[in-house]
């Protein structure tokens, strides 16, 4: 089945045939993801180095990338939501089965205190004139929300005094799409003031027809706050892996630890 999205449509998969429809889900999701590379116009001259990232990704479990955040955000972002929005059309069509989100970033998500504008203080100023970069931040405003009216949970994780730092205007949309998505969006301020710098990103956590559990997890930087040194990474397997269970540890205790909602399966409320 073709899905038409109500949004303007960034990443977009086609019809797969019986076949490919009929194969194990991380086999299909990573047709599904090769081929939205392929196929979206949109992604012009980042699409050789998006398959090269996901290839390396998904035969490996972990990719590590160190060097200017203009030279790797654009296809750290762009893989993430490309993957973000493959597994809520999956989620809709069965083949993904709980499918959880979770955003931990040092004030509220980008892609939820916008409406697809760059409105002042969104976004460092080093982003302005970085159309690459831009992209991805106007991209992701639409893509979360397609992620949400799929039905996939999404928690926004941010430490204490996060929200502040948001401008009124964007604390004024978050607080709106919160109250438009209440049945699968979450608030969650942590007691902590901080998120250690290799637990800044975003991670996902579902399962497939089996019941087996996988984690996609992002180690980024925020779009107000690009940094120069840190490396960018990405985990993608099974949890029952080490490198996968040992990321998930560390989210799950981070946490833990600082009053963030349960990252477990079948997690119904929002604490």
């Amino acid at each position: 089945m073709e899905l038409i999205f109500q949004k303007n449509i960034f990443f977009q998969s086609t019809a797969f045939s019986p076949v490919e429809a009929s194969l194990p889900m991380k086999e299909h999701l990573r047709e599904c993801i090769l081929r939205t590379i392929g196929t979206s116009e949109d992604l012009g001259g980042l699409r050789s180095g998006l398959v090269d990232l996901f290839n390396e990704l998904n035969y490996t479990g972990l990719v590590s990338k160190q060097s200017s955040d203009q030279s790797i955000c654009p296809y750290f972002v762009s893989l993430q939501g490309i993957i973000e929005q493959n597994l809520a059309i999956e989620l809709q069509n069965g083949k993904v089965k709980n499918l959880i989100g979770i955003i931990h970033t040092p004030t509220p998500a980008t892609p939820l205190c916008t409406n697809g504008d760059i409105s002042e203080k969104l976004v460092d100023s080093s982003l302005l004139a970085d159309n690459s970069r831009l992209f991805t931040v106007k991209a992701r405003a639409d893509i979360v929300r397609d992620f949400l009216d799929l039905g996939g949970k999404l928690y926004v994780v941010y430490p204490r005094g996060g929200l502040e730092k948001r401008t009124i205007e964007q604390q004024n949309i978050y607080h709106k799409i919160l109250k438009n998505y209440s049945n699968n969006l979450f608030d969650s301020k942590l007691e902590s003031s901080s998120i250690d710098h290799d637990l800044v990103g975003a991670s996902y956590l579902f399962e497939d027809e089996l019941g087996d559990q996988y984690l996609f997890s992002l180690r980024a930087c925020q779009a107000n706050a690009p940094t120069t040194d840190q490396a960018w990474s990405m985990w993608y397997g099974k949890v029952s892996e080490s490198h996968i269970a040992q990321r998930l540890e560390c989210l799950k205790e981070f946490l833990s630890s600082s009053g963030g909602p349960v990252f477990e399966r079948s997690n119904n409320s929002q604490n």
